[in-house]
């Protein structure tokens, strides 16, 4: 959707059967989520650029699940100054950018 507004959300769970339509449409969701506190996100998506910029982020739990045959790449941005917990993991992925700001 191009208007969401979950002002009391602290927990969101997503996997990639909901595709973005963008780079920064995850950025533009999760503005929207402004005491969000924990995001646990799963993707299997080839060529993939996932952004998070999020004041109160204290949990990130990042899971990227190839499959055989996949060629692709994808480069993880993060700029959360609250966060204590990241969990990455990563699977039959070739190549892979991860920036933490």
């Amino acid at each position: 959707p191009t208007k969401i507004c979950l002002p009391s959300l602290k927990e969101f769970h997503l996997d990639s059967t909901i595709p973005f339509s963008n780079d920064y449409s995850t950025k533009r969701l999760l503005c929207n989520c402004p005491v969000l506190e924990d995001l646990d996100y799963k993707f299997e998506d080839e060529n993939f650029k996932f952004i998070v910029s999020h004041p109160t982020l204290k949990s990130l739990a990042l899971d990227c699940i190839g499959f055989e045959g996949w060629s692709g790449s994808f480069e993880i941005v993060i700029n959360a100054p609250s966060l204590g917990y990241l969990e990455y993991f990563v699977r039959d992925v070739n190549s892979h950018t991860f920036v933490y700001v």
